[in-house]
C-alpha cells in the first residue's frame, strides 16, 4: 500500500515546483514582449533611414545590409509572436496543473489509489514539460543566433566580391557570434545539470556552480559551505538558481571586483549569504520594477524565495549584501 503521507509530501513538492515553473514562464512571456518592443523600434528606425531623401545616394552594399537587417528583424518578430502563443498555451496547462494539485492537497476524501494514479501522471507530465523547456531554451538562444548567422552568411557572400575588407570584418563579427552561441549552448547544458542535484549531492552541486562562476569572470570569489547533502531537490535547485542570479547581477551591474558566498545548512534551514563590493542598488524598489531584462530577475528571485517560505535580508552598505534563509522542515 502506497504511504499516504509520502504521497501528500510528493504532491506538495510538485505543487511548489509548478508554481516556480509558472513564474519562470511568465518571465519568458514578459521578456518576449520586451524583445518585441525593441524589434519594433529597430524596424521603425530602419524604415525611416531607408525612406530618407539621401538614401538613394548610399552604396549598394549599404542598401543590401539594411534590407537584410530588416528581413531578419521581421522574421525574428514572427518567431517571437509564434512563441508567445505557445508560451501562453503552456501557461494555461501549468495553471490547470496547479489547480489540480491544489485540489488533491486539500481533498481529504481522496482515496489512496486515486493519489497513486495522479502521482504517476504527474511524473510523466513532468518529464514531458522538462523536454519542452529544453526545446524552448535551445530555440530561444542557439537557434535564433544560428538563424541570424545564416542571414549574415548570405550578406557576406554578396559582400566578398564588392568589398573584401568589409567582408573580412563581417567574418570576424560572425566568429564572435558563433563563440557566443557555443557558450549559450554550454550554459543550457549547465542549467540542465542543475537538475542532477540528487546524483551530485547538494554540496558538490554548489561547489560546481561556484567553480563555473569563477571560470566565467575575473572577479575574486570567497566561498564556504557548511552542512550536509540532505536537502530537497527543489530547494537545492532553487538555491543554485538564486546564486547564479545574484552573482550575475553583481557581475553585470554592480561593477564589483569581489564576491563572497557562504552556504550554511542546519537541520531546520539553509542560510545563503551573498555579498559583493560593488556600487550597490535599491533592492526594495525592485518589487515594482518593470518586467524587463535588467529588473525582472530580481523580482523572480524575491518571488522564488517567498514560494519556498523563505526570508530575504538586504543591505546596501559598501556593496550589495543578501542573507536568504529558507526553511527545510
Amino acid at each position: 500500500m502506497y504511504n499516504r503521507e509520502k504521497a501528500q509530501e510528493f504532491i506538495e513538492e510538485e505543487f511548489r515546483y509548478w508554481q516556480l515553473e509558472k513564474l519562470e514562464l511568465e518571465n519568458d512571456i514578459q521578456l518576449g514582449n520586451s524583445k518585441l518592443v525593441s524589434i519594433d523600434n529597430e524596424i521603425s528606425e530602419l524604415k525611416e533611414k531607408m525612406g530618407k531623401d539621401d538614401y538613394a545616394f548610399h552604396s549598394t552594399n549599404f542598401d543590401d545590409e539594411l534590407a537584410i537587417k530588416l528581413e531578419t528583424l521581421n522574421k525574428t518578430k514572427e518567431e517571437i509572436l509564434s512563441e508567445d502563443i505557445a508560451y501562453k498555451d503552456r501557461l494555461k496547462l501549468i495553471e490547470q496543473k496547479i489547480e489540480n494539485l491544489d485540489h488533491i492537497i486539500n481533498d481529504d476524501d481522496l482515496q489512496d489509489n486515486d493519489t497513486t494514479t495522479e502521482i504517476s501522471k504527474d511524473i510523466l507530465r513532468s518529464i514531458e514539460f522538462e523536454r519542452e523547456r529544453i526545446s524552448r531554451d535551445i530555440h530561444d538562444t542557439v537557434i535564433q543566433t544560428l538563424t541570424a548567422l545564416s542571414y549574415k552568411d548570405e550578406f557576406i557572400i554578396k559582400l566578398i566580391e564588392q568589398d573584401a575588407k568589409r567582408a573580412k570584418l563581417e567574418l570576424q563579427s560572425r566568429r564572435t557570434a558563433l563563440k557566443d552561441c557555443i557558450n549559450e549552448l554550454r550554459e543550457i547544458i549547465s542549467n540542465l545539470r542543475m537538475g542532477q542535484v540528487k546524483d551530485l549531492g547538494f554540496e558538490a552541486a554548489c561547489n560546481q556552480c561556484i567553480s563555473k562562476l569563477k571560470d566565467s569572470s575575473d572577479i575574486i570569489f570567497n566561498y564556504s559551505f557548511i552542512g550536509d547533502d540532505n536537502v530537497d531537490d527543489i530547494i537545492a535547485i532553487s538555491i543554485l538558481r538564486i546564486i547564479n542570479e545574484l552573482t550575475s547581477n553583481s557581475i553585470k551591474h554592480s561593477k564589483c571586483s569581489k564576491v563572497d558566498i557562504s552556504i550554511k545548512k542546519t537541520n531546520n534551514e539553509i542560510v545563503l549569504k551573498h555579498k559583493d563590493n560593488g556600487i550597490g542598488f535599491d533592492f526594495d524598489n525592485q518589487r515594482h520594477v518593470k518586467y524587463n531584462k535588467t529588473g525582472f530577475g530580481m523580482v523572480m528571485l524575491r518571488e522564488r524565495v517567498e514560494l519556498l517560505k523563505g526570508v530575504i535580508s538586504f543591505s546596501n552598505h559598501k556593496g550589495s549584501s543578501f542573507t536568504i534563509t529558507i526553511p527545510i522542515k
